[in-house]
């Protein structure tokens, strides 16, 4: 149940810099992941994509089920390092949807934990969907009607504000409440937005 927050990505050999909002929300025991990124130039989606990620030594590896960009089989994986002052250092080759070439790359991550958490995936023929909290955070995809749609929110006290999406998508810009999803077994499904979702992971333990 971590919250990733991207510090830095550099683009060898140019210096690193930080152009969007990157936050990516992972289960601990599925490996469940979403993770988004915001332009910070501009309010708009810069990459969004979901999937699960699978660890051997040092190595991890994402699979995306979802891809705003379409980049459904591709091969996602970096190398990871933590650091002395405890951030960790992500190094690989990807795509720089900026120049449209495969380039190596260094990322500074901040991760942090968090003792609440919850997953959801729905998947009702082409369709498909995940949402997880982790924490203070949630994270929401879905891919329907060859149209992809993303939102994140931040707790706010009792309150959750909608930092991106569009309200209409997504209950009024409202994510799962807990009235919604408190003894919520894993298996067990709700209805949200228009669609069926089951519960894939919980700290509940259900």
């Amino acid at each position: 149940m971590s919250v990733s927050t991207r510090l830095s990505i550099r683009w060898l050999p140019e210096p690193a810099s930080e152009p969007t909002s990157t936050i990516v929300l992972t289960l601990p025991k599925t490996k469940l992941y979403i993770d988004i990124r915001l332009s910070v130039s501009e309010p708009s989606l810069y990459w969004g994509f979901a999937g699960y990620s699978t660890h051997v030594g040092n190595k991890c590896t994402f699979s995306h089920f979802m891809d705003s960009r379409g980049l459904i089989d591709a091969i996602d994986s970096g190398i990871f390092t933590t650091q002395p002052d405890g951030t960790t250092l992500e190094t690989g080759s990807m795509m720089n949807f900026d120049t449209g070439k495969v380039e190596d790359y260094e990322e500074i991550w901040f991760d942090e934990t968090r003792e609440e958490y919850i997953g959801l995936v729905s998947a009702e023929g082409e369709a498909k969907g995940a949402l997880v909290r982790v924490g203070e955070w949630w994270q929401g995809m879905v891919y329907e009607n060859n149209e992809f749609r993303s939102a994140r929110w931040r707790k706010d006290g009792d309150n959750w504000e909608m930092i991106w999406g569009v309200e209409e998508d997504w209950d009024h810009g409202k994510p799962p409440g807990n009235s919604m999803l408190e003894g919520l077994a894993v298996g067990q499904e709700v209805q949200y937005a228009g669609k069926r979702w089951r519960t894939v992971e919980s700290s509940s333990g259900q």
